[in-house]
């Protein structure tokens, strides 16, 4: 059976891996800041609880465990999404050796958004501009 696909699913799959790509970037880039952050314990006195104190650089939306687990999965279904339609779009529906497209299509992804985030953490840090609050 042949099934034709329109030109825009071309628009479609580069969508779904231009914000995988995007949005993984920011991933990487907050862990990057998150890592090299140094975390000062401040307790009241006489109060058992204690704040963090941060010297370094700090994404305030990381530490949500919500943030986190939604931007996982919007870049892991986009990039599914993405790496299998781009797969169908250049191999077709057949499935032999489909899977290497398919994997070289994520790691390439991924790749990308970490090359990204993090050449883009690292001039931010030594050009000393401000992090966003």
């Amino acid at each position: 059976m042949i099934l034709a696909l329109p030109n825009n699913s071309w628009v479609g799959c580069a969508m779904c891996l231009l914000i995988a790509v995007l949005v993984g970037a920011y991933r990487q880039w907050c862990i990057y800041f998150w890592e090299r952050i140094e975390l000062l314990p401040i307790a009241d006195d006489g109060d058992n609880k204690s704040e963090d104190f941060h010297l370094n650089a700090y994404v305030p939306g990381w530490k949500s465990n919500k943030f986190r687990i939604g931007s996982w999965l919007l870049v892991a279904a986009c990039s599914t999404l993405g790496a299998a339609w781009g797969t169908v779009l250049l191999r077709g529906f057949n499935f032999e050796h489909r899977i290497i497209y398919f994997l070289g299509i994520l790691l390439t992804r991924w790749l990308l958004s970490a090359l990204l985030g993090m050449s883009v953490a690292n001039h931010t840090l030594r050009g000393g501009h401000s992090v966003p609050q």
